[in-house]
């Protein structure tokens, strides 16, 4: 859990026991760096940062109903 905006709310949730380990640094590619290839939490962050409501916003509704009853 984090805290946004005085609001207590989950800070990442992932289904079906999918990963998103965390890749070392590849500095973009620079400095005879190979750029990663296979980076799950950065495509993840692509479609959830947005103005609208982000796709896990049906797995924090579910996660809230489950944990009401």
């Amino acid at each position: 859990m984090e805290e946004r905006q005085g609001w207590e709310r989950p800070g990442w949730f992932l289904l079906d026991n999918k990963k998103a380990p965390v890749l070392p640094y590849d500095y973009g590619g620079y400095y005879d760096t190979p750029k990663n290839t296979n980076d799950t939490y950065a495509d993840i962050l692509k479609t959830e940062c947005t103005f609208n409501f982000p796709p896990h916003d049906n797995i924090v509704i579910s996660y809230f109903f489950l944990r009401l009853n």
